[in-house]
C-alpha cells in the first residue's frame, strides 16, 4: 500500500497578526529568524517526506505559488501542488487530493493529512501512524488526538469510547468553557483535534459521497476541468471552483461518520504537539528566561513577567506588565493579554472593515526573483528597497504612470533599458522614464540590492504592464 502526504497549505493565521497576514500566512514566517530553524510548511515537507518516499501533495492557495516555490528550492525538494483559486475550505482541499491520487490508475493511496503550521514530536508521530495505518488499510478513518496538557478552551475535542491506543471515536465538541475544559481533562477520554487524519484516497470519497453528495458532486465537476500549470502544478477555473460548497472536513464528513456507518478512530498522541493558532500557543512553545518571558529583538522588559516581547525592526521597551503579548513590526504593533489573544482574529477583521491596507498586505512584499520594502511613500513618490535573489530576474516591462530610478546599494544588477544594456555595480544609478521598457537581471551568484524612487501620479502596484515574464505571470 503506497503512503502519500498530503499537506495543507491554506489559511491567513489572522491570530498571529501583524507577524501572520494573508499575504504572508504563519506557515510560511520564521518565528525564530535568528536561529536556523525552518518555516513551519519547510518543517511539513521535511516530515511529509520522512512518512513516504513518494513526493508530497500540497494543496495551497493560488496567490501562494512563488512563495511555495522559493521554499521549495531553499529545501531542494520536489512536490506535486492543487493550486486552489478561491478558498473553499479543508473539504474540498482534501477532495482535490484524493481524485489527483485516484487518477494515476494503479494508486488508492493512504493519505496521511497534514496541516502545515504545527510543531510536532516526529518520533511520536511515527508511533501513532504505525497504529493508524492497519486501521486505515481496512476502510476506517483514524484522527490524531491530542492528549491535553490543560484545560484549553481555544480547541475542539475528540471524546473516544476507550483509553485505548485505537478507539472508536463516540462524538466532537466543540469549544468548551474552562469548567467542561478541566472535566475533559480529568476524564482521560477527551482529546484535543489536531486536524491530522489519516485514511485511504478511495475512503474519503465514499465517505464525502455518503455524507455530502453536494460537494462531491461540484468537486468531480471542478476537477474534470483541471488545467496543468506545469509539469507537477495543476489548477482550475475560478469560477467552476467557487461553485464547490465550502465546508471543513469536521462538519462535512466526520462529525457525520457515525451516523453513516462510517469507521472513524481516533489514535492519542502523547508528546509535544502546537498549532501556533495564538499568540498565547506561540508564547507555550518558545523557551523562556527566568522571569517566564520570551523576548527577541530590540526590546528591553522590566518588571515584566510571563510575557511574549518580539521587535523586528526597532527598541520597544515593556514595563511592569504581566502575561502579555507584544509583537512590533515596521508598519503595525500589537498588545494583547495573551490569554485574550484567541480574539484577534475579530480585531483583524475590524481593521479590515476600514479599509486599513496593514491588516493584511506587509509593508514587506514577496515576489519569485526576492522581494521589496516601502521605505517612504507620498503622493507623488514611493521609495523601496529591492532584494533580487542569485539568478532571478523582473519582468521586462514598462510604466505608464510613474517614472523609476535605480540605485544599487549592494552587489552588481544587468538592466535593460529599450535596447540598451547596463552593467551596474554598487554605488551605479540608472533613470527609467515613464512608458520605456525595462528589466533588472541579476546574473551572479550573489545578491543585489538596489533603491528604487518612483515619482509620478499614480504609484500602484497594477501600473505593470509586463511583457516577458520568466515566471509566467500576466500583466
Amino acid at each position: 500500500m503506497k503512503i502519500k502526504s498530503v499537506i495543507l497549505c491554506g489559511g491567513s493565521g489572522t491570530r498571529l497578526w501583524p507577524i501572520s497576514r494573508s499575504d504572508l500566512p504563519k506557515q510560511f514566517v520564521k518565528f525564530k529568524p535568528n536561529e536556523k530553524s525552518n518555516t513551519l510548511f519547510k518543517q511539513a515537507m521535511y516530515r511529509g517526506t520522512r512518512i513516504s518516499d513518494e513526493i508530497p501533495l500540497i494543496l495551497a492557495s493560488t496567490e501562494y505559488r512563488y512563495l511555495i516555490a522559493g521554499q521549495l528550492k531553499e529545501m531542494s525538494l520536489k512536490a506535486e501542488i492543487f493550486f486552489e483559486p478561491v478558498a473553499r475550505n479543508t473539504a474540498p482541499s482534501l477532495t482535490m487530493a484524493a481524485l489527483s491520487l485516484l487518477a494515476k490508475e494503479e494508486d488508492d493511496p493512504i493519505m496521511v493529512v497534514l496541516p502545515s503550521d504545527q510543531y510536532i514530536d516526529d518520533q511520536e508521530f511515527k508511533r501513532v501512524l504505525e497504529l493508524a495505518f492497519p486501521a486505515c488499510k481496512e476502510g476506517s478513518i483514524a484522527l490524531v488526538g491530542i492528549s491535553p496538557k490543560y484545560p484549553e478552551t481555544g480547541y475542539g475535542y475528540i471524546k473516544a469510547k476507550s483509553k485505548e491506543t485505537l478507539s472508536e471515536v463516540v462524538e466532537f465538541c466543540e469549544k468548551p468553557d474552562l469548567e467542561t475544559a478541566k472535566e475533559y481533562l480529568r476524564s482521560g477520554l477527551y482529546f484535543w483535534n489536531s486536524g491530522i487524519f489519516v485514511l485511504k484516497a478511495s475512503t474519503w470519497m465514499k465517505a464525502l459521497h455518503a455524507c455530502r453528495p453536494d460537494i462531491y458532486t461540484a468537486s468531480l465537476e471542478a476537477f474534470e476541468k483541471k488545467e496543468a500549470l506545469s509539469d507537477h502544478e495543476i489548477s482550475v477555473g475560478k469560477e467552476v471552483f467557487e461553485k464547490i460548497p465550502s465546508e471543513s472536513v469536521d462538519y462535512a464528513v466526520l462529525e457525520k461518520c457515525a451516523a453513516k456507518g462510517i469507521s472513524l478512530k481516533v489514535v492519542p498522541f502523547f508528546k509535544h504537539w502546537n498549532d501556533l493558532g495564538s499568540w498565547k500557543s506561540v508564547y507555550d512553545a518558545l523557551g523562556k528566561d527566568a522571569e517566564h518571558n520570551f523576548v527577541q529583538g530590540h526590546a528591553v522588559v522590566n518588571e515584566t513577567t510571563g510575557s511574549l516581547v518580539v521587535s523586528t525592526s526597532r527598541p520597544i521597551v515593556v514595563n511592569g506588565l504581566k502575561d502579555v503579548a507584544v509583537v512590533e513590526m515596521n508598519d503595525a504593533v500589537l498588545v494583547t493579554a495573551l490569554n485574550e489573544s484567541q480574539s484577534i482574529k475579530q480585531t483583524v477583521d475590524q481593521l479590515k472593515s476600514i479599509s486599513i491596507p496593514e491588516a493584511t498586505q506587509h509593508r514587506k512584499g514577496y515576489r519569485p526573483w526576492g522581494w521589496y520594502d516601502v521605505l517612504e511613500e507620498g503622493d507623488t513618490f514611493k521609495v523601496k528597497r529591492i532584494y533580487v535573489k542569485p539568478g532571478e530576474s523582473l519582468s521586462l516591462q514598462r510604466h505608464s504612470r510613474r517614472a523609476e530610478h535605480w540605485l544599487v546599494i549592494g552587489g552588481e544588477a544587468t538592466v535593460q533599458l529599450g535596447e540598451t544594456v547596463l552593467h551596474l555595480s554598487t554605488g551605479e544609478s540608472v533613470y527609467i522614464p515613464k512608458r520605456e521598457i525595462h528589466r533588472l537581471k541579476n546574473e551572479t551568484q550573489n545578491p543585489v540590492y538596489i533603491i528604487e524612487t518612483q515619482i509620478g501620479d499614480y504609484l500602484g502596484e497594477d501600473d505593470i504592464e509586463r511583457l516577458e515574464d520568466i515566471y509566467g505571470r500576466g500583466k
